[in-house]
């Protein structure tokens, strides 16, 4: 969250241009990453230990938050 937010910093203070729409699109990606998650462990027909499920999806689910506060163009 902090090295989106920097990112964010940095481009706003350069100068850089900031567009919504990559903003919006990982926002949508957010919830449906932790939905998708629980259905996908829920719905295995065999056991499997939760690690191997929920840190791959833990894992983009950083990027998408990452790639969210990064792309936040309204002043906090």
């Amino acid at each position: 969250l902090v090295d989106g937010l920097v990112k964010r910093d940095l481009r706003r203070w350069g100068g850089g241009r900031e567009s919504s729409f990559v903003y919006h699109y990982a926002k949508k990606a957010v919830l449906p990453l932790v939905v998708i998650t629980w259905v996908t462990y829920l719905a295995l027909p065999f056991s499997l230990h939760p690690t191997f499920v929920i840190l791959p999806f833990a894992m983009l689910f950083a990027l998408a938050v990452a790639v969210t506060a990064s792309t936040f163009k309204k002043y906090l």
